[in-house]
């Protein structure tokens, strides 16, 4: 009995570890939306892109998601956004604390491409959170809002410094420094 129970147990547990890497090929390629708001004569459009998450180049679907990573996403709906004569606006939502610094130097020159290419405007709109990453690609915008309470800043690391050589001194720690270039110790006492 106990076997049996131990036997079903594990293959569920793989099975379900397993569920994640499906992908159900009839689900077919992400498809765009519009979305109607407000029943206008206007043709023209405004597009309004998620940045959501961490910036990253890593795919994590869900069970039945095809949806690529971040820079897939966007990279697909500003192709399709820069064919659509009729789109006059961009608004870039971000929410996002930032990522992979590769990839979020990917996504703020994709912006930029994307101004050169089309001339529309594009504004960065900041929700709860645009922080490293997402404050970069922020920068990109020709406009960036953010609501009062939104966190953001930081591009980027800083490095702080704390000066220990008196410490060092009064107890006796001499430090020796084998280095390659002029500021290659920047930092050490």
């Amino acid at each position: 009995m106990k076997k049996n129970l131990v036997l079903i147990i594990s293959i569920s547990l793989l099975i379900s570890g397993c569920a994640l890497h499906i992908h159900l090929d009839f689900l077919g390629e992400e498809e765009v939306h519009e979305v109607l708001l407000i029943k206008s004569p206007a043709k023209e459009k405004i597009l309004i892109l998620d940045v959501t998450g961490l910036i990253s180049t890593t795919l994590n679907p869900g069970l039945f998601e095809r949806e690529g990573d971040i820079l897939s996403r966007i990279y697909y709906r500003l192709a399709k956004a820069s064919e659509d004569k009729r789109v006059k606006a961009l608004i870039l939502r971000l929410d996002t604390p930032g990522g992979e610094v590769t990839a979020s130097d990917i996504l703020y020159n994709e912006i930029l491409r994307f101004k050169e290419k089309t001339s529309i405007p594009v504004v960065g709109l900041m929700m709860g959170m645009a922080t490293s990453g997402g404050y970069y690609v922020a920068s990109a915008c020709d406009y960036v809002i953010a609501h009062p309470s939104t966190i953001t800043g930081s591009i980027g690391v800083i490095s702080i410094f704390p000066n220990l050589q008196e410490l060092f001194t009064k107890i006796g720690i001499k430090v020796n420094v084998i280095k390659s270039g002029k500021m290659k110790d920047s930092g050490s006492p």
